[in-house]
């Protein structure tokens, strides 16, 4: 969630990015990323700004799924393939259901950071909602 994104020196934080993902005729072709990949590597350059710097690795990431499952939900109609039409609902549908924070924690769970270990102890109602959610989840089928 922080590729393509340097910080080098106190004021310069430089976005990289492959003249591939500017490309307008790969943004026509089936299971193609790449605006989302290039919204996530600008989003991920805020991890330095002075609002975000002394935020935690989980925070961070809960802007930025937040912020890509919104982009995603804009794009999708104009998208095709199976990942757009298998998983990126799934993503989508939990952004609107307002599960993203339970979600980063859940996929921070296996981390070394104590403060998600005690958030996840005292939010077990909302980590069984949303597995409740995701088990139940309609996925398409094509």
């Amino acid at each position: 969630m922080g590729a393509h994104v340097d910080k080098k020196g106190a004021n310069n934080v430089t976005v990289n990015v492959s003249p591939e993902l500017l490309d307008t005729n790969k943004k026509k072709e089936k299971n193609n990323f790449s605006g989302a990949e290039l919204v996530l590597a600008v989003n991920s350059s805020l991890d330095f700004d002075s609002t975000n710097v002394n935020k935690t690795d989980v925070e961070k990431f809960i802007r930025k799924i937040s912020m890509l499952c919104k982009y995603l939900q804009e794009i999708e109609k104009d998208n095709y393939g199976f990942y757009w039409d298998y998983y990126v609902p799934y993503f989508t549908v939990m952004n609107d259901k307002g599960l993203t924070e339970v979600f980063a924690y859940i996929a921070f769970a296996c981390s070394e950071d104590p403060t998600v270990k005690v958030w996840l102890e005292s939010h077990k109602a909302e980590v069984a909602g949303f597995y409740k959610w995701s088990d139940g989840f309609l996925w398409r089928i094509n």
